[in-house]
Formats: C-alpha cells, structure tokens, sequence
C-alpha cells in the first residue's frame, strides 16, 4: 500500500499544478501568462527529478543494466558483434554514447529521461498549454511504464508523436523516415509505418460504432477469436515463429474481463462516439481520434491475452492523453463538465494506486535515499519479490 504513495503524491502535484495552470488561463491579472509558464516549468522539473533520478525500480533495469555492463563503448562499438545482445541498434548506440561520456547506469537513465521528456512537451505544446493536466494523464495512461520499464518502447513512441504534424501535412517520405528512426529504438515502431495512410483520413462513424460493439462482445465474453487465429497462423509458420506465437498466447489474461479497467473503455468508446463531431472539429485533425479508436479495438479485441494487449495498444495511448482533455471541452453545461473532470480524477486516482501498490513499485530517489539503493541490494529486492502479486 505504502508503495504507491510516491506516485500518489506525484499526480496530485501535477493536479494542483493543472488547476492553477487553468485558472491562470482564464484570469486577467498580470503576469497570469507568465504564472501559466511557471506550472508547466514546475511540472517538468518534477517529472525530470522524479524520473530521471529514479534508482533502481520495478522490472525491467535487470535487462537493460546487464546491456549497459557488457556493451562496448562508443570507439569500440562499431567493430564489436553487437548481435548478441538482440536489441535494436538505436538503442544501442544510445547506450554505448552514454556509456562513453560516463561509465554510470543511472546516468545513461537521465539521458532517456530527459530525451523522453523533451519529445514529450514537444508533443503536448501542439495541442494544449495545460501540460500539467496532461502529465496526469499521461501517469494513469501508461506512462509510469514508459517512464520506468519500457525504455525502448518509450523513445520509438515519442519519437514517432512528433512524426504526427507529417501525417497532417501529407510528407510522406520525412514521415516514413522518421517511423525508421523509431523503429531502431524497437522494431513495434514499423507498425506506425501504414497508419500515415490510416489516421488521417476521416472514418465512417456508424462502422466504428459497428467494430466497437464487436470487440466488446469479444471482450466480455471471452470469445477466443485471436487465439484460435493465432493458432491457425502458427500451424503455417516455422517452428520458430510457432513457438514464439504459442509463447505469448500462453500468457492469457486472469480473473474477470469486467473490473473499472472495462468500465473506463467502455465510458471512453461511448463518449467517443457521441463527440466524434466535435471533436474533429476541435482539432480539425482525425488523428488522435482515429488514434484512440485504434487503441479501445485493439485493447479490447486481444484482451483475452493480457501482455499483448497491453503492449499492442501502448502504441495508441497517447490519444487518451489529450482527447480526454477535450472531451470536457465538448460538454455543454458546466455541472456535466465538472462531474466528467471529477470521474476522471478519481479514476486516475484510483488506477494509479491500484497499479503501484505492488512491491515491485517501490521507488526510491537516488539524490534522497542511497543506503538502499545500490545495485546489489535492489537486485536481492528484485529476486525476493519479482513474483509476488501485489
């Protein structure tokens, strides 16, 4: 329980922050423009202190120490056989160049922080001056595992939210080029590469409406639509490809497909539909809606597989991070729009608990606590409790 109090204190933080930033917009006081930029510098202070001088936490610093001890650095990396390591060759190269400038994991873990952190406000100044707002979002919606686990997934994704003014311009070649540089970081990137002929075009409501019933029928019901394809897929493959595909549909969800996770799709995909207008006319762009369409179909639609679910539709999350936004912005009356801010605060309240009470999530500061810090003792962490379910 303890463990997700840091978290907690983080999205309250931005929270406040983003009230503040709101009301700056609106009063007519001097320096209320001025005021407004200072929220969003102190967020993003406090996003880079959080993350960026993180210690050892949650899963996935076992890997990515191990790559960063037995890379070569930067003069001997190009005539080293890197293959062994089984990571794309950005995300190498990255590790090697930090590697080169100081021989410290933790540092190699700003550098990502601060490379995220900028490509993400690049990202959120497009399309709103509330980023504090958005950085709540963005911690319920995925983005602790982007900003702690998924290092890789996380510098291909941001890498491509900027490819997304391309799609709306209709540059293809800087657009395809950009998805390439993503997909070096990981290769999940290469799907972003078709969507510039997918996103912005301005799809028929009454088959999204159509798709989404489907795969929420799927959802509820369990219907092993996918995995009975998969099967059938593996069944035409090599051996190798077979076992990779039997691998990752072994890993099915637990317990029931109806939980408040099901509750937030399921309000999202309806308010989706009944502002789609609205919404498209806000931003005069069908990207981030088509996006967050694209991500309720596939969440839902693989949800009997859990780990695939997840990682599949991750590639789509950060519509939520502003159309959510918007939608308070489409709603008429001010009670509604108060109760629609009040649901989702709860919810990213409610979520993010949930998510980070495990032991896994126990985080700790390197600049404020190193007595437990170092890496041999939160290894022996890591092996006590890598198992443990909540």
């Amino acid at each position: 329980m303890a463990n997700a109090y840091p978290y907690l204190l983080l999205l309250v933080a931005f929270g406040f922050l983003a009230v503040a930033n709101q009301y700056f917009a609106g009063a007519s006081i001097a320096g209320a423009k001025g005021k407004r930029s200072a929220t969003c510098i102190v967020a993003l202070l406090l996003f880079v202190f959080f993350f960026g001088f993180r210690g050892f936490v949650a899963y996935d610093w076992t890997a990515y120490t191990e790559t960063f001890a037995n890379l070569p650095d930067l003069p001997s990396f190009f005539h080293a056989d890197n293959s062994r390591f089984k990571t794309e060759p950005g995300f190498l190269l990255l590790v090697a160049t930090c590697k080169t400038l100081v021989p410290n994991y933790l540092f190699f873990q700003m550098v990502c922080t601060l490379i995220n952190t900028t490509l993400l406000t690049l990202f959120i100044r497009r399309y709103t001056q509330n980023l504090p707002a958005v950085l709540v979002l963005y911690i319920t919606m995925s983005g602790l595992d982007f900003s702690i686990d998924l290092m890789r997934n996380s510098l291909s994704i941001f890498i491509f939210l900027n490819a997304i003014p391309l799609i709306e311009k209709r540059r293809l070649v800087p657009y395809l080029l950009v998805c390439l540089l993503a997909a070096t970081f990981h290769t999940s990137a290469l799907a972003y590469l078709p969507m510039y002929f997918v996103l912005g075009r301005r799809w028929n409501k009454k088959l999204m409406a159509v798709v989404l019933l489907a795969v929420n029928i799927v959802c509820v019901f369990r219907l092993p639509i996918v995995k009975t394809l998969a099967t059938m897929a593996a069944g035409l493959l090599s051996p190798t490809a077979a076992q990779y595909i039997d691998t990752y549909i072994s890993y099915q969800a637990q317990g029931s497909s109806i939980g408040i996770g099901y509750a937030e799709k399921l309000f999202t995909g309806v308010m989706l539909l009944c502002y789609i207008d609205k919404l498209r006319a806000l931003r005069e762009t069908n990207v981030l809606v088509n996006s967050l369409f694209l991500y309720l179909a596939v969440n839902l639609s693989l949800s009997e597989f859990r780990t695939i679910s997840v990682r599949c539709s991750n590639l789509f999350v950060f519509a939520y991070w502003i159309v959510w936004l918007d939608l308070a912005k489409c709603l008429y009356y001010k009670s509604n729009k108060i109760l629609y801010v009040v649901f989702i605060s709860l919810y990213c309240l409610l979520k993010t608990y949930s998510g980070c009470s495990g032991s896994m999530s126990q985080y700790y500061n390197v600049l404020l606590e190193n007595s437990d810090g170092g890496h041999n003792a939160r290894f022996i962490y890591f092996r006590q409790h890598q198992n443990d379910k909540n």
